[in-house]
């Protein structure tokens, strides 16, 4: 008799399923596992990015005098980690500060690391018992803080950005003075131009792009790589430091006043007296006279400010402000000005021809510290910030005209004690001596994640 094959293998498929259900069991405990912990991982990431970036910030506002850095960029990051995760089981956060930074930021002067380790709960795989998984991120955050500033020169991309040729001088010889942190936002090959016989003396050169320095020109004596100069600097990290501060002063409520040319006889004892008030049109000193402007406001509509013919002027707590036209000292005049300043809505600034200027800028008010302002005009020609020609001009405030080009050239000798110049570009040549002493200025901190 002829067995059924069939009824022999009767059961089979229920052993084989029997066999088999358990793996296919865990390979998708271990799928769908295996996709949590990556979203977990993910959720991790985020969360030690943002701790990271946080904690960097408050390590430099408490190390402005607001607490202990460490702790305070600790707790900020365990702040901000925490968020969204359950408070019976919140991530464990670890902030180290680096002692070298990333080799994407060489330049930074701090570097955090925050790591964000999470334990999520298992759901499937448990049932394989085992530890609970870790998840663990990283994220390192840095601060880009260039030293120097008291020669911002803001433009992009301009090639000869800064420029130092012919005799021209910035900075002082002597070791033992003062001499400026210099930064140069261009991103040219040329950023820097220093040749000829030039000489540049400063605390530090940043420089976005890169420079020449040809001919007998130095750089704190050196004619080659000198090490004060430091290029490939972050671009974020040179700003306007001024941006949005100044305002067009009040001028509402200014009497009208009236500006006679006429020649009077008056002396160093016995000068011309002018008030405070508006005035149209041009105010034009000259024939060797003596002014003096009292104390306030005066508002120049559509006109220039003009001593020359060898006029002597003098101002003491005098704003200036010209809506359209320009400053100008030319013919041997001078200027001499303590706690004044001069605000351009639209014109240059020129002193020419043997002019000499003294000024010293507020000592309080909302032009605190600041000599010249010449806002900024975008899309407009490029503003002018000259002197030349032989002048003599000793500066103690900040020269502000971030969309200027300013030029020294022609024997002008220029000691600008503590000083800084925001500029577009500037050019230092002839003759031109320019000292501002000032190493450091607002340039702006920048926080980046770097990995």
């Amino acid at each position: 008799m002829r067995r059924n094959r069939w009824k022999s293998r009767r059961g089979a498929a229920a052993a084989v399923a029997a066999i088999c259900l358990p793996m296919l069991l865990g390979v998708m405990a271990l799928a769908i596992d295996g996709g949590l912990l990556r979203a977990e991982g993910q959720r991790s990431q985020v969360a030690a990015d943002a701790a990271s970036y946080a904690a960097i910030r408050a390590y430099h506002k408490a190390g402005s005098g607001q607490g202990d850095p460490m702790t305070a960029a600790t707790a900020t990051a365990v702040d901000y980690a925490r968020v969204g995760y359950p408070a019976n089981n919140p991530p464990q956060v670890t902030v180290v500060r680096l002692a070298s930074p990333p080799p994407r930021y060489p330049t930074a002067d701090l570097a955090l690391k925050v790591v964000v380790s999470t334990h999520p709960p298992r759901l499937f795989s448990g049932i394989f018992g085992g530890p609970a998984p870790s998840v663990a991120s990283a994220s390192v955050s840095v601060r880009l803080r260039p030293s120097g500033g008291g020669i911002i020169v803001l433009n992009p991309t301009a090639a000869n950005s800064l420029t130092v040729v012919g005799s021209g001088v910035i900075g002082d010889p002597d070791p033992s003075k003062p001499r400026p942190g210099i930064l140069v936002k261009s991103n040219s090959t040329t950023a820097g131009y220093f040749y000829g016989d030039s000489r540049t003396y400063a605390a530090s050169i940043g420089i976005v792009g890169k420079y020449v320095l040809d001919g007998s020109a130095t750089v704190n004596g050196k004619t080659t790589s000198p090490d004060v100069i430091r290029t490939g600097v972050d671009p974020s990290t040179i700003i306007d430091p001024l941006a949005s501060t100044f305002s067009p002063p009040d001028v509402s409520g200014l009497p009208l006043r009236q500006f006679s040319s006429a020649w009077k006889d008056t002396s160093a004892s016995n000068p011309l007296q002018l008030l405070p008030g508006r005035y149209n049109g041009d105010v034009q000193f000259g024939g060797s006279m003596y002014y003096s402007m009292a104390p306030g406001t005066y508002y120049i509509s559509g006109g220039k400010f003009n001593p020359s013919g060898g006029a002597h002027v003098k101002a003491d707590g005098a704003t200036i402000y010209l809506d359209t036209g320009d400053f100008v000292v030319d013919g041997g005049s001078d200027f001499t000005a303590s706690g004044s300043m001069a605000y351009l809505g639209k014109g240059n600034f020129t002193l020419t021809g043997g002019a000499s200027s003294n000024v010293t800028a507020p000592g309080d008010g909302p032009y605190e510290g600041v000599v010249l302002v010449q806002p900024p005009t975008p899309g407009a020609d490029r503003r002018q910030v000259q002197i030349n020609g032989g002048t003599t001009t000793n500066i103690a405030g900040t020269i502000y005209a971030p969309t200027a080009a300013m030029a020294l050239s022609g024997g002008s000798y220029t000691i600008n004690g503590r000083t800084q110049l925001i500029v577009d570009t500037l050019s230092v040549s002839g003759a031109a001596v320019i000292r501002p002493d000032t190493q450091t200025a607002g340039t702006g901190i920048a926080f980046h994640l770097a990995q």
